[in-house]
């Protein structure tokens, strides 16, 4: 019995989404970290 339709693919999309933002705000943290590393002296 395949599920329906419908929403996987909602589902699939909102992922894809949040993918692309996971990779955006990656970098982002990786500089945020750099940064708070450099202010802290740490």
């Amino acid at each position: 019995h395949k599920p329906i339709r419908i929403s996987p693919r909602r589902a699939r999309s909102s992922s894809r989404d949040a993918l692309s933002q996971v990779e955006t705000a990656l970098p982002l943290a990786e500089v945020e970290v750099k940064v708070w590393v450099a202010t802290t002296g740490a």
